[in-house]
């Protein structure tokens, strides 16, 4: 499967039949990829549905990971880890159960970010990876609850210097910005794996001391 990689404004939006086109797929199975959790799904304008350049770079990886070997089970994980983690490790219906039974978790879970309020009104779990740690960092005993309560505070608490993470990302990045372009949401995850890495960098620095 041979991808052209489009080069043009990040506003640029494409039909079905167009992306599928340009990824050198068929509707169907660009649809199969979506029911997969392989795919995001598209935007939508009024009722149309369209694929983005982020859709594009999406499925450039996923092409380069098969051609590597590796299944769409297996690509699925590495792409969508919050998704699998929400059917495996910590199952939605579990942490949904775990919110409705105590109103102040409800709370403090929306207020901190954990969860996101749907325009539904429907809750949304924003990071199942973020559960997952939050439940590795208590012993295997502790109730979901408490690990709940965990995140949700610990969230509250490192969010100011999150923004300012952010805000250094943003100058730091300022450059190659200009030169190549970028979308929000490519900065919050580089943010992200940048703060996890410096961490990382800093916990080996410690152990090496010792």
């Amino acid at each position: 499967m041979e991808i052209d990689r489009h080069r043009g404004s990040s506003d640029d939006l494409f039909t079905i039949d167009m992306f599928a086109k340009r990824v050198g797929l068929t509707p169907r199975t660009v649809r199969s990829y979506h029911a997969r959790g392989i795919l995001p799904p598209p935007v939508r304008i009024s009722r149309t549905p369209y694929y983005t350049e982020a859709h594009l770079a999406r499925m450039h990886s996923v092409v380069q990971m098969q051609r590597g070997g590796l299944p769409l089970e297996a690509i699925r994980a590495l792409l969508n880890p919050d998704r699998v983690l929400g059917e495996f490790v910590v199952p939605a219906k579990q942490i949904a159960a775990t919110v409705h039974a105590e109103p102040s978790l409800r709370h403090a879970l929306t207020s901190s970010g954990v969860l996101y309020r749907q325009p539904d009104g429907a809750l949304t779990v924003v990071s199942m990876r973020a559960v997952a740690s939050a439940r590795s960092a208590l012993p295997a005993e502790a109730p979901l609850s408490e690990t709940l309560k965990l995140l949700a505070s610990t969230v509250t608490a490192v969010r100011p210097l999150a923004e300012a993470a952010l805000t250094l990302v943003r100058g730091a990045a300022q450059r190659h910005i200009a030169r190549y372009g970028s979308r929000a949401a490519d900065l919050t995850d580089l943010t992200a794996e940048a703060v996890r890495l410096s961490l990382l960098a800093s916990a080996t620095d410690r152990m090496s001391l010792t």
